[in-house]
């Protein structure tokens, strides 16, 4: 392991490590099946506010209609897939075990540097630390409400074509390429790390799906980079494993190292979760 090499770690519970683990593949979840349904709707809200604070920038007589113009895209936008699989910087936390894990997951820690590589070489495909400051959040959505007004100007809105890369379609893209890394405050004990795509047709990606709790849930799969070690393993970014609080903690601890042996995947720690799951 890289002296002070950042860890992001996924929470799971035994079916997805098991999944993910043998697939050497992170699973990234359609935004509007994460556990937190309204998150998707949270960065869009917020821009809406700040339309309606910067609104009196363009004549009065155009403001209600940009403002329904902007709203009626921003809901043709929620009609495009953004998938996100979310990390956490910290190993063992309770909030974390019982949203993503259960009594008997694992939180599966991943190298930053290895996971942003894979990023990297795939088009559409984005990560970054999840922020949870409401003044943070409003300047990393201000510009591109700005440089709509800015293009918008004193033109009639029904005059704007609805076709296209018209300015309300690109302003709210580019919200909605920030918007999975703007969370309500009150999940900043998360401290979540994601990667995540870019909003896409239906038509523009080949997803898979997966049964959550009795749901059909649309996935999309991104292949972790494979590099062979001299020791005859296979290195997929996987440091840590976290093994999570519940009954039979030892028997599931040797269950997931086993699973990493025989599929030869190098890692560089195991360790129990010391939290109380009640």
């Amino acid at each position: 392991m890289v002296v002070d090499e950042d860890v992001v770690f996924h929470y799971t519970n035994a079916s997805g490590a098991l999944g993910i683990l043998t697939s050497k593949e992170i699973w990234t979840t359609l935004v509007y099946h994460l556990n937190d349904v309204q998150e998707a709707h949270y960065a869009q809200g917020l821009a809406l506010q700040l339309v309606h604070e910067s609104v009196d920038l363009i004549p009065e007589d155009h403001r209600g209609a940009f403002i329904e113009r902007f709203r009626s895209t921003q809901a043709q936008v929620r009609q495009t897939h953004i998938f996100a699989a979310s990390f956490s910087k910290n190993q063992d936390v309770l909030s974390q075990w019982r949203g993503y894990a259960g009594s008997g997951g694992y939180a599966l820690g991943f190298s930053v540097a290895a996971l942003e590589s894979v990023a990297s070489e795939l088009v559409g495909v984005r990560t970054g630390h999840v922020c949870y400051d409401r003044t943070q959040q409003r300047k990393m959505l201000q510009p591109a409400i700005s440089d709509l007004i800015d293009s918008v100007g004193s033109t009639p809105i029904e005059s704007i074509s609805r076709e296209g890369l018209n300015p309300f379609w690109k302003s709210v893209m580019r919200i909605a390429s920030v918007a999975p890394l703007i969370k309500h405050p009150g999940f900043a004990e998360e401290e979540e790390w994601r990667i995540y795509t870019d909003a896409s047709k239906r038509s523009d990606r080949q997803y898979d799906f997966i049964v959550k709790d009795g749901e059909l849930v649309p996935i999309f799969k991104i292949k972790l980079k494979t590099v062979d070690k001299k020791n005859g393993r296979v290195d997929i970014g996987l440091r840590h494993i976290a093994t999570g609080p519940g009954d039979h903690l030892e028997r599931r601890s040797n269950a997931i190292l086993s699973l990493l042996y025989r599929y030869g995947i190098d890692f560089d720690m195991g360790i129990n979760s010391q939290t109380p799951y009640r």
